[in-house]
């Protein structure tokens, strides 16, 4: 599990673009130093107040290029509707 704690309050998904580059980063090397990929994975958004959001992305095929998981997992987020 890779995990990115905030320290501030996240109001819109643009907030989320610098740690989840890292995070797709992460995974590659991961994925890249075990030559394998990953075709699906989930993003979990804890909130301060009620329950998790989950954001899954999947794949057609398995996949390790950091900057394709980025850009599909942020497609994913743009489509997320944050709670009040």
């Amino acid at each position: 599990d890779l995990r990115i704690e905030l320290t501030h309050e996240v109001e819109n998904i643009a907030a989320l673009v610098f740690p989840l580059r890292r995070m797709t980063g992460d995974l590659a090397a991961y994925l890249a130093g075990r030559d394998g990929g990953v075709q699906r994975f989930v993003l979990r958004l804890e909130h301060r107040e009620g329950r998790a959001t989950a954001v899954k992305v999947g794949l057609l095929s398995p996949e390790r290029d950091a900057g394709m998981l980025f850009e599909l997992a942020r497609g994913r987020l743009e489509q997320v509707q944050l709670p009040e």
